[in-house]
């Protein structure tokens, strides 16, 4: 399966974005969610089932989804809803599961936006 293909970022949109926002306003977004986002990642990995923060983690995951799709990050927009949905369900081995995938699909489209100019080493 090609983790980034062409239905991962929605380039038209990020070109409206651009438009609206101006270049560098649209890249400080850019590396704000990216800052969220591995963020994130890291509070799924540590977190611990029935802890009293996990209600607020489902909230993050569901706001950095709908940033995601805001930006036009499609493919992470997907891979947080999932886990969003694994999580609340309580399956805990399938959201480990998946948040390695979304990290991987992460780091692939963060190449991309970088080639691109979006993102920042």
């Amino acid at each position: 399966m090609d983790i980034c293909n062409s239905n991962s970022i929605n380039f038209d949109h990020i070109t409206e974005l651009q438009d609206q926002l101006g270049f560098d306003n649209m890249v400080n977004l850019f590396l704000k969610f990216n800052q969220e986002l591995d963020a994130l990642m890291v509070q799924i990995s540590i977190i611990e089932p029935g802890s009293v923060d996990f209600e607020k983690l489902i909230g993050k995951v569901h706001q950095s989804a709908g940033s995601a799709a805001a930006l036009g990050i499609i493919g992470i927009h997907r891979q947080l809803n999932l886990v969003e949905t694994l999580a609340k369900s309580g399956k805990w081995d399938a959201l480990r599961s998946e948040l390695e995938r979304l990290t991987t699909t992460w780091q692939v489209i963060k190449i991309t936006l970088n080639n691109n100019g979006l993102l920042e080493n």
